[in-house]
């Protein structure tokens, strides 16, 4: 196994170097929890999580945790360059 790959694995939990990267309109809690399960590492678009799937997005994370207890990404979008209310709402989630 390359270096790098032992390293992501070591960094993220996972046991296998699969990606599933943050989706929308798929980071629903079931497919993080399910690809985790999988071995694989998943990160959640917080804004499928709460706009489409209608969580809380600390309950939506609370969630994914009882699905499954592994270890998983949020993509919060920081750059200035993003849309005002989106930008409010990251600051409050982070």
């Amino acid at each position: 196994m390359k270096k790098n790959t032992k390293k992501f694995l070591n960094d993220t939990g996972a046991t296998i170097p699969v990606i599933c990267g943050p989706m929308y309109p798929g980071s629903n809690p079931e497919l993080i929890a399910a690809v985790s399960a999988s071995g694989g590492f998943c990160v959640v678009q917080p804004v499928s999580l709460t706009s489409l799937y209608g969580h809380d997005f600390k309950e939506g994370l609370k969630l994914i945790k009882k699905l499954n207890n592994k270890p998983f990404g949020v993509n919060f979008t920081i750059f200035g360059g993003a849309n005002q209310k989106y930008h409010d709402q990251m600051k409050k989630w982070m």
